[in-house]
Formats: C-alpha cells, structure tokens, sequence
C-alpha cells in the first residue's frame, strides 16, 4: 500500500499540465496537418485528362473523369476513363481507364485498363 510520501514523489515526476497541453497540441497538429494533405486536391480535373493521355494508345473520341478514393486511410486519384464508340452506338470500340493520384500526378500502378 502507498504511503503518502509514495503518492507525493509520484505527483512531483508527472510533468507539468502546461506540458501536456503543448504536447497534446501538436499532436493534434501533425494528425490535422497529415489529414489536410492527403484530401488535397493539387492535380485539376483538366489536368489528369492530359496527363492520363500519355498512358493510351490511342485518340479517344471522349472521356469522363471522377474522383476515386482508395485504401484505408482513404488515398483520393483521379479516375480517367477513354473511350471510342462502336459506330451502331451500341457500346465502346475502345476503352482504358487511368488512375493518377490528385496531388502528383503520378499513375496508380497496374494501370491504364481495359473498360
């Protein structure tokens, strides 16, 4: 059992509540600023359009072009996809899909796919 000289020597080596505060703080800091980074969106929409075009083989007639999150914690890249029509209309001659992270640029490894 502690006697209370015990419990006052214990007290004393506990850091002073100001420490933990500023500790705390900038923990809280760098997870927030981790956070922030990962959600930023540097690459625009035009861009990855461009940028996904080096990695096909072809003149695409259209694309579309969405934001796709991916892994825990959630990375954000941009889906590109590139497509010709059939000329009856009905489905894609052609089709690839990109996948560049939105703050580099970078292509996701494993792509461009096939439709």
């Amino acid at each position: 059992m502690p006697t209370v000289g015990d419990i006052g020597r214990t007290l004393n080596r506990r850091p002073a509540p100001g420490v933990v505060v500023i500790v705390l703080a900038l923990v809280g800091a760098f997870l927030v600023s981790r956070g922030c980074q990962r959600s930023t969106v540097r690459i625009t929409q035009d861009q990855a359009v461009a940028l996904g075009q080096r990695y096909i083989d072809f003149v695409p007639a259209g694309h579309n072009v969405r934001i796709v999150p991916q892994g825990l914690p959630p990375k954000r890249y941009w889906g590109v996809s590139y497509w010709i029509r059939k000329k009856n209309g009905k489905g894609y001659a052609r089709c690839e899909t990109v996948l560049l992270d939105t703050n580099t640029g970078v292509l996701q490894k494993g792509y461009p796919k096939d439709c």
